[in-house]
């Protein structure tokens, strides 16, 4: 619970929308990225989701504040079960593993819990035996280890987290120009022609008039004006347990902010392409209200 819970209050799990993400169309998406981009938009309620588990699992870790810990952790894990079913989220049987633990943890008070919710008296528990005090402080020292874990292992994933810088190319494409081996395609219709460039820190989306749509790892290097794709090479005999790729050396220039040119090679064929920047759309433009007089829902 502690490592699901940092993860999201660090938006590691459920990063910010990307310009891929924002650029893809809500029936191409699996089940799962569909979760992952509505969770991922909203910075705020995935803390809350993120504390919500990191409570339950502090909790836990004392036996005085246990029941009330696997409450809040059987409350967070049930939403979560469910997401996981519904939404098609491949860590099904450790969910339920984890809310079944929960339960199982809470169980020896579930009398007790049930007569307090229907307003009935409940006794205190009598104290428990305190076991001998080098016992007592092998168990702090147990939990002041796991913390230090924790916090080892979150510095670890944010290093990996910081190194998601956004290149200068950041953002949503729109292909005005398309010329491929010399022959210009201007029709809207033409399934040789590109549509948009999507540039996310770390890859390259490409789709086009079809609808079609390929991804690539890709770097830019602001300093001599060039992208940098890794063109996976799945050709006979390759091992898929060992992917080689090919690089593509593309170039690029910006006349003016919001316009870009890149020329290069593709799948074999030269090309030239315009681009122009296409505004924030509305789902990142919309921004927080605290009231709504009327229902805003498109």
């Amino acid at each position: 619970m502690l490592s699901y819970g940092l993860s999201k209050v660090f938006k590691m799990q459920f990063p910010d929308l990307r310009p891929g993400d924002l650029d893809e169309r809500v029936g191409e998406m699996s089940p799962m990225g569909l979760a992952w981009t509505f969770m991922g938009y909203s910075t705020p309620y995935t803390v809350f989701a993120g504390l919500a588990e990191m409570i339950g699992g502090v909790l836990v870790l004392w036996r005085r504040t246990a029941t009330i810990g696997a409450l809040v952790i059987a409350a967070v894990m049930t939403n979560v079960v469910m997401l996981n079913f519904c939404y098609d989220i491949p860590v099904k049987l450790y969910s339920m593993r984890l809310l079944v633990m929960a339960m199982v943890i809470a169980a020896p008070s579930a009398r007790r819990l049930i007569a307090a919710a229907m307003g009935r008296a409940v006794p205190e528990l009598p104290t428990r035996e305190r076991i001998s005090p080098r016992w007592e402080r092998a168990g702090q020292v147990a939990r002041i280890a796991l913390f230090g874990v924790f916090a080892w292992s979150l510095e670890r994933d944010a290093e990996h987290v910081s190194d998601d810088r956004v290149s200068e190319l950041h953002g949503v494409w729109v292909v005005d120009t398309f010329v491929s081996d010399g022959v210009e395609h201007p029709l809207a219709t033409d399934p040789a022609r590109w549509k948009t460039v999507s540039a996310n820190p770390h890859s390259l989306h490409i789709a086009l008039m079809t609808g079609e749509r390929a991804r690539f790892r890709f770097a830019v290097d602001a300093v001599h004006g060039t992208l940098t794709l890794k063109i996976p090479d799945d050709g006979p005999g390759s091992d898929p347990a060992k992917p080689k790729t090919t690089d593509e050396i593309w170039t690029y220039i910006r006349p003016a902010p919001d316009h870009l040119v890149v020329d290069g090679s593709h799948g074999g064929k030269k090309f030239h392409a315009a681009l122009h920047l296409a505004p924030a759309p509305l789902l990142m433009t919309r921004g927080f209200r605290w009231i709504n007089e009327a229902p805003f829902n498109r």
